[in-house]
């Protein structure tokens, strides 16, 4: 329902874009239940999502209405495609257009279409739940960014539900995963076990010229 805490036509339910501007032609609203040949399901919510699916090429950025946070602090939304969290990626920003968080589909994985498209995420979505209680009373927008034109570099996004209750938070969607802010990752990596630190040296060369998270010897490079 229309709110203060809400973004405006969060679940594109209106058929349109309508409460979100977007820049640039990387995606539009669909009613589809299913993608490809196959008939892959989508796992939307409603009768419409935002998908780029069809124009893998193409930029840009589409950006939410404001929303105050309160409840709970806590948001959920549905995020497919997306391959590289580097190019893709779903923003949370101040009013003012500075961004506090940045999540990624970490959940993105092709291992085939097989008969039923099991154990891969590729246009379908997955549920993600983010916490922006540090905000709270503040003003912020949500913002899709598509970066990338290969691999794919394509956005399908539905239900953005920014306000729950604290009981509310007891009745996620199902199945749904915590996202990551990629902002207090190392590099825009998430850092765990599997991962080496700075893989792509995108940290640079420290004040006192090592490479982070490397040892270098001798002069190869």
């Amino acid at each position: 329902p229309a709110s203060k805490y809400q973004i405006l036509n969060g679940g594109f339910e209106s058929g349109s874009l309508a409460g979100w501007d977007l820049q640039g032609d990387f995606g539009r609203v669909v009613s589809d239940d299913t993608w490809w040949a196959e008939k892959l399901p989508y796992n939307k919510c409603g009768k419409f999502l935002f998908s780029g699916l069809d124009n893998e090429g193409g930029t840009g950025t589409l950006t939410s209405s404001l929303f105050e946070v309160g409840g709970s602090g806590w948001i959920t939304f549905r995020l497919g495609g997306a391959h590289d969290p580097r190019f893709c990626y779903v923003s949370v920003l101040k009013e003012n257009g500075e961004e506090v968080a940045r999540y990624g589909n970490l959940l993105f994985y092709d291992a085939g279409l097989g008969k039923v498209n099991k154990g891969t995420n590729l246009a379908n979505m997955v549920v993600y739940r983010a916490d922006v209680s540090a905000f709270m009373g503040e003003k912020l927008r949500i913002r899709i960014t598509d970066n990338a034109t290969s691999n794919w570099g394509l956005v399908t996004a539905d239900s953005f539900i920014t306000y729950y209750t604290e009981d509310d938070i007891d009745r996620f969607p199902p199945n749904s995963v915590e996202a990551i802010n990629l902002l207090t990752c190392a590099n825009g990596v998430p850092q765990n076990e599997y991962q080496v630190a700075n893989g792509n040296f995108e940290a640079g060369i420290s004040p006192s010229g090592e490479i982070p998270g490397w040892e270098k010897e001798g002069d190869i490079g």
